[in-house]
């Protein structure tokens, strides 16, 4: 596993304290096919993100993310192909331990808490990291940054409400919690890292046409081959 993937593994979890509120199943929808349909990064960046806290930041509230990571959990078998190594994914999900461990990456990462192009950056960032077995650089982590952020300056979502732009960031979110969970769990077993880094291609290919084994990251962010 690549050195800045193993960085930002951390051991522990304080998981929101949940209801069992229903869960409005049209609210959330299937994640690939709603969360990266204008998430695709080819074009190069050409400014830096508009500030710390991201160009599509929201005010957070718990009940949403409570309420994707239940309808993840509903959802998983149709997102991911990967067999885990998680010993329950479902109750990992709706535990909240796949969003905080999302959270605490991106802290370590100096990346904007609760925004659309933070949480992208965070899951680009680590399929391409897992997909290719190799390391970002903190350099590599702010061009993309700043590509995501160019992409995301006149996105749709800035003329919808705080839970839409939420909704998307947890999808992210959450599905690069499960990666790191996966990764740890597998540190030190090269036959299951490989597995773990076949599904992450084969899943962000399959779902969001993005091939992370055809495109570097440098000082322009992903680039094609």
């Amino acid at each position: 596993m690549s050195t800045t993937a193993a960085a930002i593994l951390l051991a522990g979890c304080s998981p929101d304290a949940g209801n069992d509120e229903a869960v409005d199943r049209n609210a959330v929808a299937p994640l690939f096919s709603a969360g990266f349909d204008d998430a695709a990064v080819s074009a190069p960046a050409t400014k830096a993100a508009e500030s710390a806290g991201g160009v599509l930041s929201y005010r957070f509230d718990p009940a949403i993310r409570r309420q994707i990571a239940r309808g993840l959990a509903d959802h998983r078998n149709r997102n991911f192909s990967l067999r885990h190594a998680i010993p329950d994914p479902d109750g990992f999900l709706r535990s909240g331990d796949a969003a905080t461990i999302a959270d605490r990456a991106l802290e370590s990462l100096g990346l904007p808490l609760h925004s659309v192009d933070g949480a992208t950056v965070l899951l680009f960032g680590l399929a391409w990291e897992l997909a290719n077995a190799r390391p970002l650089t903190p350099d590599d982590q702010r061009a993309l940054l700043a590509q995501i952020g160019e992409r995301f300056a006149d996105h749709a979502l800035h003329r919808e409400d705080d839970a839409d732009r939420q909704r998307e960031a947890e999808m992210r979110l959450m599905t690069a919690g499960m990666w790191l969970e996966e990764a740890r769990l597998r540190h030190g077993d090269a036959a299951a890292l490989r597995e773990l880094s076949d599904a992450v291609q084969r899943d962000m290919l399959r779902q969001s046409g993005n091939d992370m084994r055809a495109h570097r990251i440098g000082a322009q962010g992903f680039t094609e081959r």
